[in-house]
């Protein structure tokens, strides 16, 4: 066990413990089965905070791991990526049609996308 497995095991805040699992489960070399194990049930059990936590925090690595896992829906990670996008969200809170198609966003959001577009059928 190291530092960031402490502070999992330790933490109370939610946004910390994703942080921790996410990391240490796709993207830290392998891990002690029990400790595998743990980070894995902690995670199937929030599917969509997790996808919301790599969309806003996360790099395209992850979100392609993540993805590649099968543990999210299609649907699901189209209503991330709309959750994520800021125009959308403005557009919700307008009241307006957030399908412009001379909308752009974020380089972040697009690139995360392109992700998506490859691992999703």
């Amino acid at each position: 066990m190291n530092q960031q497995d402490h502070l999992f095991e330790n933490s109370k805040q939610l946004s910390q413990k994703l942080a921790v699992a996410l990391t240490r489960f796709f993207l830290d070399g392998p891990l002690d089965p029990s400790l595998e194990e743990r980070y894995r049930q902690f995670l199937r059990r929030r599917p969509f905070t997790a996808l919301q936590w790599i969309l806003h925090q996360g790099t395209p690595a992850l979100l392609e791991r993540y993805l590649a896992a099968g543990w999210i829906s299609r649907q699901d990670l189209e209503r991330g990526l709309a959750q994520d996008d800021p125009a959308i969200r403005q557009g919700r809170e307008r009241g307006q049609d957030f399908a412009n198609p001379f909308r752009k966003p974020c380089a972040s959001l697009q690139a995360k996308r392109h992700v998506c577009a490859h691992l999703q059928p």
